[in-house]
């Protein structure tokens, strides 16, 4: 399970696994308060050359596994929601995506934006890609993944 955590991602990259992480208070599978700490992952991240520890802890009960992940990134997407916003936004205003970002991963997330609108709201949705992809994030869906 991924927690979004508030956490200046310059820092974890200048510190490593030296960052002081603040502990979750509770494990939200089953609310137990007790968590071990369960060692580092290394994670990709567009902006920077090298990967960043991110810290995990280990349920003792139910056996769950939270990794904390700084808030502004979609789950299993290195480019932050931002940039990816920035993108859609280019395509529709101005029909081209942002420069130095590669053409396929900017068409990527159009069009998997677009599939998902399909998906969630409907072939029938009017109001248009950035209005789908708000209503996609107050879904609680991530609006450019190509897992439906």
């Amino acid at each position: 399970m991924i927690l979004k955590v508030e956490v200046d991602i310059k820092q974890i990259l200048k510190l490593g696994k030296k960052f002081k992480w603040q502990k979750p208070e509770k494990c939200n599978h089953c609310n137990e308060t007790k968590l071990w700490g369960h060692g580092f992952v290394i994670s990709f991240f567009d902006g920077f050359e090298q990967g960043l520890y991110l810290k995990r802890y280990r349920c003792p009960y139910c056996h769950m596994v939270l990794k904390l992940k700084p808030i502004g990134y979609f789950k299993k997407f290195q480019a932050d929601s931002r940039t990816i916003f920035s993108s859609i936004l280019n395509r529709v205003y101005k029909d081209r995506y942002l420069p130095g970002i590669s053409w396929g991963r900017q068409h990527f997330w159009f069009t998997a934006l677009k599939r998902n609108i399909i998906a969630y709201l409907s072939n029938a949705w009017e109001k248009g890609v950035i209005a789908g992809f708000r209503e996609l994030i107050r879904m609680n869906k991530i609006p450019v993944t190509s897992s439906i």
